[in-house]
């Protein structure tokens, strides 16, 4: 069935008294439709609830109730709850404050969850009233595509194959307008029409159209149509393969429904009956495990490891439960014919000689003849990477642990690779792990940039009321907002230490002061009310000349009451518990106000002191880098290097060797900021010390390697490299490449690629990883320029680092042609398109070129430098 995520954040109909309880709403919403995008059902269950609680409590309007119920909906549903959500929905078209629109999405949501109950004809029923609804009005087309996709699957479950059809081809039809989800949502509801027609031919072009550009959140209902149209084209073993892989997708995706679903497609294929509760497991553990699953997915496919036709990774939970794997696609059918698939136990099959319940409890290292096992630490306490030992077979996988040691994170995962490559396990146990701290670093980034912004917001209103927090006058206008707000004769505000003084207005803030009742809320820290109507509140009353008062204690920089606010009434109506709340959250806004205001000059000093010691560090690393440019009878050599930061992960060098050659190295350390800036000096330190020597060459970069690769492992980083030398007597250029792009070539009025990159990165396989060498002959006018994989992020304008010939496609469509002897124009120009964008990697370029005029001279031993 099709799945709707949630739509706007619900507004309210407020007026001056409600504006503080919509905005409380609306914070809720936001955060458990964050939750729902994270698939955090429970989290956003919680939040929906307060936010529809609220809407309805304080009368926020109609929509603002509606939303928030449609969305609580949503969240039962994700969670599996079905029965709850179905009643919410309900309970939603039994009212009269839907509008049409909103009506139809209600019943199409309820079709949906009556599907997945398997009550089918009242889901028909749904979907027909929301069709409907539809009828005659101008909707768009996303709606009218999920309705009729999910009727074509409701009618496919009642055996009524010929009117799925018919719906699946309205669906498609509709989707003409819609965008690349729609549209492969239908084209998978017409495949399954035509199957259940038995129109395998006309199902498998779809089924071809679709193979290489289905969305994840598709992937796992293409894979189970897939697997029903192997069996009916009579091959089950790849059927079952195929629904293996659907189960994958389910767990990748996070779907309590496709991995229920994909279950017990597998389970069909496999001629047996559903194993009692295992698709309640799988989803359980895919929960506990999500963000190693996300991880893990991530890495393997930055990896690519699905071309790898003989290599296959599996993510094993911590007591042997296989959550999902990843690879080629021979061997992932290999292995499900022998059981290893989601939902499978290490322990549990055929061979594998090895319970990790029976293993030693560090697990570190060991070997039964089966399987091999390395621990692996993805720890962000730890300082390193690191296999504590090889305990590999050469008949089993290789296994990699990755855990982390804070309380309340994920159980440790392991990471399985068939047939034994140590160094890919490590990979991918590393790069996951890296994933990972990259995502909750982003995630930290975005909270704080939330703050940041609500800070901004405040400290502007403080300014539109009369000048930068504090002032005495933003505390006299906010005492004048309190008074108004609460319909008070007077407001005061004390602070605890009297060095701060006493703010008030109307009322006597020093006889208040002195007031047993306030002492008494300042110790406690618990708001009081007083009435004249009480007896004993009548006496304290009298000596301050009021007849009602509210004391509400003010929390900031600690958690002692350091003031109290004070709201007083000469006459009429005793305060009631509504005000009272209201001056609550009154002083928690003079507590934020004031507690903000210290923050920020605090933050404001500390990062001023940052920003004098990037800077400072920035200076220092440009002062590492060699001159902007060298030349040498008609040999010119530029560089340039843009950092996403203050400093970067990018190096680059080079030098002309008292024989006459030239040498060149360009590498690129993953991350950003400081420490990768760190990683990069150091890897320069490196090379400079080597051709202080005049060597270069493929043995040099497996030198290099060797050197490098502790300090690489212990900052779970790796780098790439790329050194070049050029031999001006006959124009040779030979460059070795490990895990870096390829560079392009300008000769004859246009780029094109050298190489496509390639060789190992430093750090995966230290001393023995692979480095690819390429050899040319540069003419005069020639320009060859290296770069990293920002630059690639910069011209494509996406995220991942372009392959060298789609670089040298942009570079001719933008037409940035060199010029020899000028090379520093066309850096100037790829700086300029820089300025006005947000840089997400370093750009580095180093470019060298041979002029029009320079003379050619025969040399047999490269200028007197080595090659090693």
């Amino acid at each position: 069935m099709g799945r709707r995520h949630p739509g706007t954040i619900p507004t309210a109909d407020v007026n001056a008294d409600r504006a503080l309880h919509a905005a409380s709403m609306r914070r809720l919403v936001e955060r458990g439709l964050q939750a729902m995008d994270e698939r955090d059902g429970l989290t956003a269950l919680n939040c929906f609830q307060r936010a529809s609680d609220m809407a309805f409590k304080y009368r926020l309007g109609a929509e603002a109730q509606a939303g928030t119920q449609l969305n609580l909906a949503l969240a039962y549903r994700l969670i599996g709850d079905l029965e709850g959500a179905a009643s919410v929905l309900q309970r939603l078209l039994q009212g009269d404050d839907l509008v049409p629109d909103q009506r139809a999405m209600v019943w199409n949501i309820l079709g949906t969850v009556h599907f997945a109950s398997g009550r089918y004809r009242p889901a028909a029923h749904a979907l027909l009233r929301a069709w409907r609804l539809m009828r005659n009005r101008r909707y768009v087309s996303e709606l009218r595509v999920e309705v009729a996709g999910n009727l074509a699957t409701v009618y496919l479950e009642l055996r009524r194959p010929t009117r799925a059809l018919t719906w699946a081809s309205r669906a498609a039809w509709q989707a003409r307008h819609a965008g690349t989800p729609h549209r492969q949502f239908a084209t998978l509801q017409l495949i399954a029409a035509r199957l259940a027609l038995g129109e395998t031919e006309r199902a498998a072009r779809g089924i071809a159209r679709l193979e290489r550009s289905i969305l994840p959140e598709h992937a796992s209902l293409f894979w189970r149509l897939y697997a029903d149209h192997a069996l009916r084209t009579g091959d089950p073993r790849r059927a079952m393969a195929l629904a293996a892989r659907s189960l994958d997708a389910a767990v990748c995706d996070l779907s309590a429904e496709d991995i229920t679903a994909a279950a017990r497609a597998l389970a069909r294929h496999k001629g047996c009956d559903a194993a009692p509760h295992a698709a309640e497991t799988l989803i359980a553990y895919s929960r506990t495990y999500r963000s190693w699953i996300t991880a893990f997915a991530t890495a393997c496919q930055q990896l690519e490891l699905a071309r790898e036709k003989q290599v296959v990774a599996l993510l094993v939970a911590a007591d042997g439960l296989i959550l999902t794997r990843a690879g080629g696609e021979e061997i992932l059918h290999k292995l499900t014919l022998q059981g290893y698939h989601a939902g499978g136990r290490m322990d549990a099959m055929p061979g594998a000689g090895l319970s990790l319940d029976e293993a030693p409890a560090d697990l570190s290292t060991g070997s039964n003849g089966m399987w091999g096992w390395a621990q692996i630490i993805a720890d962000h306490h730890t300082d390193g990477v690191a296999p504590a030992g090889g305990g590999t077979s050469t008949r089993g996988p290789t296994a990699f642990r990755t855990e982390r040691r804070a309380s309340g994170d994920s159980p440790p995962a392991w990471v399985f690779v068939w047939p034994p490559q140590p160094a890919m396990a490590r990979a991918i146990a590393t790069l996951s792990a890296h994933i990972r701290q990259v995502t909750e670093k982003e995630q930290q980034h975005h909270e704080e940039a939330q703050a940041l912004a609500k800070l901004t917001a405040f400290h502007r209103a403080a300014v539109a009321l009369g000048g930068p927090l504090p002032t005495p006058e933003l505390i006299g206008r906010l005492l004048a907002l309190t008074q108004q707000l609460s319909r008070s004769d007077g407001v005061a505000l004390l602070f605890t230490e009297r060095d701060r003084g006493i703010w008030d207005d109307g009322l006597d803030g020093r006889k208040l002061w002195r007031s047993r009742v306030t002492r008494r809320v300042a110790t406690t820290g618990r708001p009081g009310r007083l009435s004249v109507h009480r007896p004993r509140d009548r006496e304290e009353l009298g000596r301050l000349g009021l007849s009602s008062l509210l004391l509400v204690p003010v929390f900031f920089g600690g958690d002692s009451c350091s003031a109290v606010l004070a709201a007083g009434r000469l006459a009429g109506p005793e305060y009631t518990e509504a005000e009272l709340e209201l001056v609550t959250f009154i002083s928690r806004q003079f507590g934020l106000a004031l507690e903000n205001a210290a923050l920020r000059d605090d933050l404001s000093q500390r990062l001023d002191t940052l920003t004098r010691d990037m800077q400072l560090a920035r200076r220092l690393q440009e002062a590492f880098l060699p001159p902007p440019v060298l030349r040498h009878e008609g040999i010119e050599v530029a560089g340039l290097s843009l950092p996403a930061k203050f400093v970067g992960g990018d190096l680059y060098d080079y030098v002309r060797f008292p024989g006459g050659g030239w040498a060149l190295v360009l590498g690129d350390v993953m991350g950003k900021g400081v420490a990768a800036a760190m990683l990069a000096s150091m890897l320069l330190s490196l090379v400079r010390e080597v051709w202080a020597r005049q060597v270069v060459g493929e043995e040099v970069i497996r030198r290099l390697d060797l050197r490098f690769a502790p300090d690489l492992h212990r900052a779970r980083a790796l780098a790439t490299l790329v050194m070049a030398h050029l031999d001006p007597g006959n124009g040779t250029l030979r460059a070795w490449l490990a895990g870096h792009d390829g560079p392009i070539l300008w000769h004859h009025k246009g780029w094109r690629p050298l190489s496509r990159g390639g060789g190992t990165a430093l750090g995966l396989q230290a001393g023995i990883g692979s480095v690819v060498q390429i050899e040319t002959r540069l003419e005069p006018g020639d320009v060859v320029l290296f770069y990293s994989d920002g630059l690639g992020e910069l011209l494509l304008g996406r995220r991942g680092a372009g392959r060298s010939n789609e670089v040298a496609g942009v570079l001719n469509r933008l037409g940035l042609s060199p010029q020899p002897e000028r090379l520093q124009a066309l850096l100037g120009k790829i700086r300029s398109l820089a300025v006005h964008r947000t840089l997400q990697d370093d750009v580095t370029v180093v470019m060298i070129s041979v002029a029009q005029s320079v003379s050619r001279r025969v040399s047999s031993c490269a200028d007197g430098v080595l090659l090693v």
